[in-house]
């Protein structure tokens, strides 16, 4: 979402808590330009029967040139491991002052170090809260990204609920939006598996994604179905995932 936006000229803040900048370029060169993540982080390309091979001077030139027009959107990469909401409002603050954010996005709540001190459902409540004000207080939209409890593993369809979301229900009430996700590939990878557990329901197929819309203060919640392209690290149109 931050690529797809930026790559429009839009400016993007992205606190990322999990992984470095370095990755996160890497990753971001991967679902831009159609490059297999295993291949850039190995320097080996798979030939079609199966072997590898070391990468062409011109095919790591034409990543390196990926790379640098991915470095050059307007997306703005803080890669501090441990964040507290304050500064995440000072510095949105402060890239605003030159010309307004388009969107920012934490990756992952979870990960902020606001009350250390307090219980984890307390910490959690007043960061999703303090985000929310940072959001309003700057005219942003702000996507945070939230990790599930184990809740959903039990379930015969494995399919993820809003009272699924880790630590509190606070998330749920500050978001105007939440969109869960669901890849039914991860646990039936075939449609002979997926008939031992459901003989009725239609298999929904090899790495299709589906977005529940579980929550939408604005509009109509529902669901949307796209392609998951695991090798770039990128959803895609159904009708496009050839």
């Amino acid at each position: 979402i931050a690529v797809n936006i930026a790559k429009t000229g839009k400016r993007v803040a992205l606190f990322t808590l999990e992984m470095s900048a370095e990755q996160r370029f890497n990753r971001m060169t991967c679902l831009y330009g159609g490059f297999d993540f295993t291949e850039v982080r190995t320097g080996k390309r798979k030939n079609d029967n199966g072997t590898w091979r070391r990468w062409t001077d011109d095919e790591q030139v034409e990543f390196l040139q990926k790379r640098n027009h991915v470095m050059d959107m307007p997306i703005y990469i803080n890669e501090k491991s441990s964040i507290i909401t304050t500064e995440v409002a000072a510095k949105v603050g402060e890239l605003s002052l030159a010309s307004p954010l388009d969107l920012v996005v934490v990756d992952y709540l979870g990960l902020m170090g606001d009350s250390p001190d307090s219980k984890r459902y307390e910490q959690v409540g007043k960061i999703s809260r303090g985000l929310k004000e940072v959001a309003k207080s700057c005219n942003v939209p702000m996507m945070n990204l939230a990790q599930l409890n184990r809740d959903c593993e039990k379930r015969p369809d494995k399919k993820p609920e809003l009272a699924d979301l880790r630590d509190a229900g606070d998330i749920e009430q500050d978001a105007d939006v939440v969109i869960l996700l669901w890849r039914p590939w991860m646990y039936w990878k075939n449609e002979a598996e997926w008939r031992k557990d459901f003989k009725r329901d239609p298999y929904p197929g090899e790495n299709v994604a589906e977005l529940n819309i579980a929550k939408f203060r604005n509009g109509e919640p529902g669901f949307v179905q796209l392609a998951f392209d695991a090798p770039r690290m990128r959803f895609l149109d159904l009708e496009r995932r050839d």
